[in-house]
């Protein structure tokens, strides 16, 4: 794709990866695929997974209640603001935890949902879906092919039941993150999209973002991961945005030339 080499060449990013595939029939392509990044943020969607799986069981466990005591804010470690984040002292379900971690991304619902859980759970969404996740010190690395997992097996419904499947990929269409894939689609379209920033200094170092979703086009819908490392978290959305409109462009006039439109 020559798009990404000029956004690379122009130096609003330094490196791109992007990872499409047909949900309809298969056919994928991908581009620096396999260099692995950080997914911050997007390893929220385990931890919602391991929850909805929890709850296939025992429905009730997305009734139960956490409560966030304030003496940390991990959403302070975010470049990218959360809108909304729950209060400190006041009780909140599952259900509520995992609105605010996957609308909002916020890290303190994060934090209590991600305590709630036993590493045997997580462990066994990440061997279930598919996905290589490496941990290494306080990091985890992971390709933009690799991370595919999450979004092709719950479109499928192979892991969770297909309500299961289904409520998670509702939670992913909440995301409130304009500024990437959704730019470069229809006003309108359904997305059900996960987004992550990942810096290991808050200024002056390098920054990564990245955000993986599937993009409900009428006829052909898809998934789309991207994947970046820049110095600056507004051009690195442009070029989230850029891609986005790209792919969908060729994928509309790809169904209107089939007569699929």
């Amino acid at each position: 794709m020559s798009l990404v080499q000029k956004q690379i060449d122009s130096g609003l990013v330094r490196e791109v990866s992007v990872y499409y595939r047909d949900l309809l029939d298969g056919p994928w392509f991908g581009i620096n695929e396999n260099a692995e990044f950080n997914p911050a943020s997007m390893m929220k969607v385990p931890v919602m997974i391991a929850w909805l799986k929890r709850a296939e069981k025992d429905p009730h466990v997305l009734k139960r209640s956490y409560t966030h005591d304030g003496k940390e804010d991990m959403n302070a470690l975010q470049d990218i603001p959360t809108h909304h984040t729950i209060t400190p002292g006041r009780p909140y379900t599952v259900e509520e935890l995992l609105h605010y971690m996957m609308n909002y991304s916020d890290n303190n619902a994060t934090t209590l949902l991600y305590r709630g859980l036993s590493a045997t759970e997580l462990n066994a969404v990440l061997d279930g879906m598919d996905v290589d996740n490496k941990v290494a010190d306080d990091s985890n690395s992971i390709s933009v092919h690799g991370y595919s997992g999450f979004f092709r097996i719950l479109y499928n419904a192979s892991y969770l039941s297909r309500e299961m499947s289904e409520n998670a990929l509702a939670l992913l269409s909440l995301q409130d993150f304009p500024q990437g894939i959704a730019a470069g689609v229809p006003e309108g379209t359904r997305i059900a999209a996960k987004f992550g920033e990942f810096a290991r200094e808050r200024s002056g170092g390098e920054k990564q973002l990245h955000e993986f979703g599937i993009v409900y086009h009428p006829t052909r819908p898809y998934i789309l991961g991207i994947m970046t490392r820049g110095k600056d978290l507004t051009n690195q959305q442009k070029v989230l945005g850029a891609i986005s409109r790209l792919v969908y462009t060729e994928v509309d006039s790809n169904a209107a030339r089939n007569g699929m439109r």
